[in-house]
């Protein structure tokens, strides 16, 4: 549970390890992300000066990573679920928690809610997809490169070695890849391939933007729900720029597997 410095109220309720909070001060906005976000200590520091300084906070949300953003602003606190459905937000009486309670609604995925000190809020959409148009021999490596980031992030936050270039080779192939630094374990798992970059030759209404999506997150909710796999870190993904990277990619190269092909290249082979 992270108090609010003002009111003292809650922003989130729940159990969460420490190593999965980072916290980010500055003059004008606290800033607490919970999750898995790929950004160094020092490049994190600088995205949230940057955004206080256009009072953007919703720019945080669109960060590489799966990660709840909190940002207490000097008009109250704004807080955004992750693109990927992976982390939702549930709204009730003025207070957020991330499992819905008597009376609350699911703040929508890939929009955030400002929650200002009078009682007031309202929704601000965050992110929007991208468009469908761009060949796999630019998405492929893109995509690895951010796969691979994925991986690294959650093996950094557990102190784990881990070689991010077969992980991110096995996960594009459907196999969960496990990463271990005692007393913590993290199971990494392949969920959304299918849906992102769908094998054989798919009908054409099912390579949409829309479709693809609308299957990864709901690939999402269902590993959630499984109480073996329910922690929401296990998901690289699903992380908002894999995401993006994969939704970009034009049909045409999808119907053909091309994406995967590009991406598999990209990774280098072990020696």
């Amino acid at each position: 549970m992270i108090p609010d410095p003002v009111s003292g109220r809650p922003w989130l309720s729940g159990r969460w390890p420490r190593w999965a909070v980072r916290q980010v001060d500055t003059v004008a906005l606290r800033v607490v992300l919970i999750g898995a976000c790929a950004l160094s200590e020092r490049t994190l520091a600088e995205q949230v000066a940057h955004a206080a300084g256009r009072y953007a906070p919703s720019a945080l949300a669109r960060l590489p990573g799966s990660f709840l953003t909190f940002a207490r602003t000097p008009y109250g606190t704004y807080a955004a679920a992750d693109v990927a459905g992976l982390h939702r937000l549930h709204l009730a009486g003025g207070a957020l928690t991330s499992y819905p309670t008597t009376g609350s609604t699911a703040v929508p995925d890939a929009v955030g809610v400002h929650l200002y000190d009078d009682g007031a809020w309202r929704h601000d959409p965050y992110w929007t997809p991208p468009r469908a148009d761009t060949p796999a021999t630019l998405t492929g490596p893109l995509l690895a490169r951010r796969l691979r980031n994925a991986v690294l992030s959650r093996a950094s936050m557990l102190g784990a070695a881990v070689d991010a270039d077969d992980a991110a080779r096995r996960l594009l192939d459907g196999h969960a890849v496990s990463l271990e630094s005692p007393p913590h374990r993290l199971t990494l798992l392949p969920t959304g391939v299918e849906s992102l970059i769908p094998s054989g030759r798919p009908a054409r209404r099912r390579l949409s933007v829309t479709h693809r999506l609308g299957a990864a997150r709901a690939s999402a909710r269902d590993a959630l729900a499984e109480p073996d796999t329910g922690c929401p870190l296990h998901l690289p993904m699903l992380d908002a720029h894999v995401l993006h990277a994969a939704l970009a990619t034009r049909p045409s190269d999808l119907s053909r597997d091309r994406l995967r092909a590009e991406a598999a290249r990209a990774l280098p082979l072990p020696p």
